[in-house]
């Protein structure tokens, strides 16, 4: 899907040298009220609609939840 990016959460946003993998810095307040946890797979999807511009950040569900 266009506008969808693939990242891991972190405490610091970067590309991970090794396996050029997206990471996501978001403040702590955020994810842990969200129930997320370091290191997290997260999708982010990016919607342009006419000037109305959004982001969408959800964790990335594994076939164990």
């Amino acid at each position: 899907m266009k506008g969808r990016y693939k990242c891991f959460l972190r405490s610091t946003s970067n590309i991970d040298s090794k396996t050029g993998q997206k990471q996501i810095a978001l403040p702590p307040k955020v994810w842990k009220q969200m129930g997320w946890k370091l290191n997290e797979n997260l999708i982010i999807d990016t919607i342009k609609n006419g000037l109305e511009h959004s982001i969408i950040i959800k964790k990335e569900m594994t076939e164990n939840e």
